[in-house]
């Protein structure tokens, strides 16, 4: 139909092409959608946490362990959470600058974003604004060989992180990670690092 998906990695997304709508499941990941409108076919993203509807063209959607990220470059579209009615109203309708967060409890809230950091990814960065630590190295280990560890005992968890970085140089953030947060890296015997408290 014309409509583009950029997948980033360690993503699983399934679509369905109906004659009277467009249906995609993701089960992990994170997708950003460049979507041609079609009255006649919306196109709808479906996840065990909520789902999204398009009203406008060009978003990102990313389901990952603490929670489902709708975040809008252009347009609109209408997010409901899991226990909301389909039949409804949307909890909410986001236009581009605008993101909403569910977290795996169901509760919503909403924030702004800068429209070209939505599916940053796809231009070799990966994006953090107040995002949990432990969020930041689940994505950071979708393309590394040898992932960053969060030390369990450290408390780390309640740690936020805001930044932007290269993919391409990994290095550079763990070396930043330091300066930025109260944190100590340490080199592991197989190669990768754990993150201590400081």
């Amino acid at each position: 139909d014309g409509s583009h998906l950029d997948l980033a990695p360690s993503t699983s997304v399934e679509a369905v092409l109906y004659r009277d709508r467009r249906v995609l499941q993701l089960a992990r990941g994170e997708i950003r959608l460049d979507v041609v409108h079609d009255a006649q076919r919306p196109l709808e993203v479906q996840t065990p946490l909520g789902r999204v509807q398009v009203l406008g063209t060009v978003f990102s959607v990313a389901l990952r362990p603490s929670g489902l990220q709708v975040s809008v470059a252009q347009g609109r579209v209408a997010v409901w959470g899991l226990d909301s009615d389909a039949s409804q109203a949307a909890d909410v309708v986001l236009a581009a600058g605008e993101a909403a967060r569910l977290d795996a409890q169901g509760a919503l809230h909403t924030s702004s974003v800068n429209r070209q950091d939505v599916g940053a990814w796809r231009d070799g960065w990966l994006v953090f604004d107040h995002t949990p630590l432990p969020e930041v190295l689940s994505r950071w280990n979708d393309y590394l060989e040898r992932p960053l560890q969060l030390d369990a005992a450290g408390g780390l968890q309640s740690l936020h992180l805001t930044g932007s970085f290269k993919l391409r140089d990994p290095a550079i953030f763990v070396a930043s990670l330091p300066r930025s947060l109260p944190v100590r890296v340490e080199r592991l015997p197989d190669g990768s690092s754990l993150i201590r408290r400081r």
